[in-house]
């Protein structure tokens, strides 16, 4: 069984990390995944530059993840271990920007002009 929490954005859709199974609610085979389908989930590619592959054994709870309104979008993931990741560029690159937190329960995002 694949589960995964999604947010939309335009014409695309993201999700992340899928799970095992109901019981094991872990990433398949330790790899931190972040997904996008930009064809209403025909297909769905896993966007992977700059997150951990190996022993990412993180969670990703169901409101821990937004996308901003800025072309193009950001995507931002609060994991249970206390991560917060974000992309500029719709999913295609990554990273961290606070490691050490405690868990991200949700994620809310918000543009602001200058």
């Amino acid at each position: 069984m694949l589960k995964h929490y999604s947010v939309n954005f335009g014409h695309s859709r993201f999700c992340a990390i899928p799970e095992e199974s109901d019981e094991y609610r872990v990433t398949r085979g330790g790899a931190f995944r972040v997904l996008r389908s930009r064809n209403r989930n025909e297909s769905w590619q896993a966007l992977t530059e700059a997150l951990p592959q190996t022993n990412a054994y993180e969670n990703v709870l169901r409101a821990a993840m937004a996308t901003d309104t800025l072309e193009p979008a950001g995507v931002y993931v609060g994991t249970a271990g206390g991560r917060l990741l974000a992309s500029r560029d719709e999913g295609d690159h990554w990273e961290v920007l606070f490691a050490h937190l405690p868990p991200i329960y949700s994620v809310k995002v918000a543009v602001v002009e200058r």
